[in-house]
């Protein structure tokens, strides 16, 4: 039988390097709390280390040892010759950050299988498998946030940034890695990183313009996963032969009337898609841990950027108000994309305006506040309206950014393509002309 991942010496060395250099105790506590030590023996020791400190008394061994007598744990962990010998063996210039990232990682390696043996007996319990599998994503999740690398140096730190930053001066490639397919909004944010929101009214545009991103990514090369939990998959691959060609969406899924022409330029438009590293899912009603667990299972296959449409089609049981449904639906996918390092980009319903024309703010994100805090990059389509018919004046906001201004980029929406272009080129006047001309502006979203 496999015992339980621990490293006693780790823990008897980093005990020691305190007693030898008791400065190393707050060293030690920035990489790993006291319940990661494996042994109550060590757990005791180090808590009355602790209140040593906190008293202000000098830590040594005589000390330790008059400590633990009068908490009468002396004998529990071994006696005076236990503590005096956690001194043997550990050298002059001992390493207590390293012995305690050991004990951390042993401890959630430990944490992460008591948590799949709760699994496999709530399973032969008869449990719902959602059930299980939602604590156990809740687990996963708090295991995940338990990573930390702790507090570096800032020359450190400088030399991880100038290698990274003369890599990238030196990259071949686009200036943009992943592009959000608008020059001027490239322009403006450099491109995605982090959890990216794409915020909309209904019927707004905004899961239109996140498929557009997506597929402008997959064109360029980038492996892409698309998880759509409202759309499926003939429709998705609809707009994209729309983008394409500029046949419109409805004429491409109703193509009863179609030229022979414009068939020929869908099959050639759809042949050309099928080449893309861009993998669709239109699973429907997934609970967030389903979600994250196709997430991770396509990132761990190569996909360099996350698409979801919507936010708020996502399940999550354990919350029954959408206030804490959204919050924390929101944190695990920003989770998501830290611990992975792969753009996370997020469609989510904007709440309905006072006025049909009120421009979106931070604070119209549907049903959670949580999610502004959450995002590194934060966009929102705004598209006016005058006597009921959209004016073309469109706009993506940038509402946040992390790195960078915010404002708008003006835009023009071609409600027939479902597709976005930059507002004002002579091309895109002509283009949009033609598309809106008596065009019934009941677009969908």
């Amino acid at each position: 039988m496999n015992t339980l991942p621990v490293s006693v010496e780790s823990e008897k060395a980093a005990l020691g390097a305190v007693l030898l250099d008791p400065k190393q105790l707050a060293t030690l506590l920035q990489f790993a709390d006291i319940e990661d030590f494996s042994l109550s023996s060590h757990r005791e020791i180090l808590r009355a280390m602790v209140n040593l400190d906190r008293s202000q008394t000098p830590i040594d061994v005589v000390t330790l040892v008059t400590e633990l007598d009068q908490a009468h744990k002396l004998e529990s962990v071994g006696g005076s010759a236990y503590v005096g010998g956690l001194l043997d063996g550990v050298p002059d210039r001992s390493n207590p950050e390293a012995y305690a990232a050991k004990i951390h990682d042993l401890a959630r390696a430990r944490a992460l299988h008591s948590a799949a043996s709760l699994a496999c007996i709530s399973i032969e319990q008869g449990e719902p498998v959602d059930d299980v599998l939602g604590r156990l994503q809740q687990r996963e999740l708090e295991l995940i946030r338990a990573r930390t690398r702790g507090a570096r140096s800032i020359k450190a730190a400088a030399l991880d940034f100038l290698n990274r930053f003369c890599a990238a001066c030196d990259a071949d490639g686009p200036d943009i890695k992943f592009t959000t397919s608008l020059p001027d909004l490239d322009s403006k944010t450099g491109g995605l990183r982090g959890l990216v929101i794409v915020g909309g009214r209904t019927g707004g545009g905004k899961s239109a313009f996140e498929q557009q991103m997506a597929f402008a990514q997959a064109k360029e090369g980038h492996r892409v996963y698309f998880s759509t939990l409202e759309m499926d998959e003939e429709v998705v691959l609809a707009r994209g032969a729309s983008m394409l060609t500029d046949i419109p969406t409805n004429s491409i899924l109703n193509p009863r009337y179609l030229s022979k022409e414009d068939r020929r330029a869908i099959t050639e438009a759809v042949a050309e898609i099928q080449t893309w590293p861009i993998v669709i899912d239109d699973t429907g009603g997934l609970e967030i841990h389903q979600l994250l667990a196709n997430c991770r299972a396509q990132i761990n296959k190569g996909a360099e950027c996350v698409y979801i449409d919507y936010l708020q089609m996502i399940g999550c049981r354990e919350y029954t108000k959408p206030y804490d449904k959204v919050t924390a639906i929101s944190g695990a996918l920003r989770d998501l994309a830290k611990t992975s390092d792969v753009p996370v980009v997020v469609a989510c319903q904007l709440s309905r305006p006072g006025h049909e024309n009120d421009r979106p703010t931070l604070f119209d994100c549907k049903e959670s506040g949580a999610i502004e805090n959450d995002a590194s990059l934060l966009l929102a389509v705004h598209r006016p309206k005058e006597d009921g018919r959209y004016t073309g004046e469109d706009e993506i906001l940038v509402l946040k950014q992390r790195n960078g201004t915010t404002g708008p980029v003006h835009v023009s929406f071609l409600g027939k393509r479902m597709k976005f272009e930059p507002r004002y080129t002579e091309h895109n006047r002509e283009t949009r002309a033609v598309a809106n001309k008596g065009f019934s502006e009941a677009e969908h979203d």
